[in-house]
């Protein structure tokens, strides 16, 4: 599953790939399930924006997986209702528009012995796709595979740490040529 942070009608939501579309997933979420109302202080299954989601951890997944299935199976959406969007009829944002914190882990293996090097990011660094970078100094580009953790994680076992690792992403690291 591929999902996306975007824009569509000055609002930010949340989308998951389909078909070469974009689906607002929430939206999606609450016609599939046939209520008429959310619950009173029900919290979602599926929340609004990334950053919820990916907290939300397994059962927003399943609940994606789920409204996955059934768009295979096209089911009649509500007239009047927008749920489906061309890829470059919106604005693709960076995946989680306020992450926490943003750490690079670089392995690097000599012989028989592994180096670590570690790295923060500021999360005000992040852009989406296609963004304009306004420089006259050649970049350099590193391209990472990032592990996003969508809950916090102190002191676990590798069982207990994958349970929080929501997925992966790419993540191109720019930064100034110095030589």
């Amino acid at each position: 599953m591929k999902f996306y942070s975007f824009e569509a009608g000055k609002r930010v939501r949340l989308g998951l790939e389909h078909g070469g579309q974009i689906a607002d997933l929430p939206l999606l979420h609450f016609l599939l399930s046939g209520n008429d109302e959310p619950s009173a202080g029900a919290a979602p299954v599926i929340p609004p924006d990334m950053l919820a989601f990916v907290r939300a951890g397994k059962p927003a997944r399943e609940a994606a997986l789920t409204i996955q299935t059934s768009l295979k199976k096209r089911r009649a959406i509500p007239a009047g209702e927008q749920v489906f969007y061309d890829l470059d009829s919106v604005r693709i944002l960076q995946p989680l528009l306020k992450p926490g914190k943003i750490l690079l882990a670089e392995v690097t293996s000599s012989g028989t012995r592994d180096a670590f090097r570690f790295q923060v990011k500021l999360p005000s660094t992040l852009v989406g796709s296609g963004a304009e970078i306004r420089t006259s100094a050649t970049l350099l580009s590193r391209t990472y595979v990032a592990g996003v953790i969508g809950r916090k994680t102190k002191s676990a076992g590798l069982d207990e740490v994958m349970e929080n690792v929501f997925g992966c992403t790419l993540l191109n690291d720019l930064r100034l040529n110095e030589a």
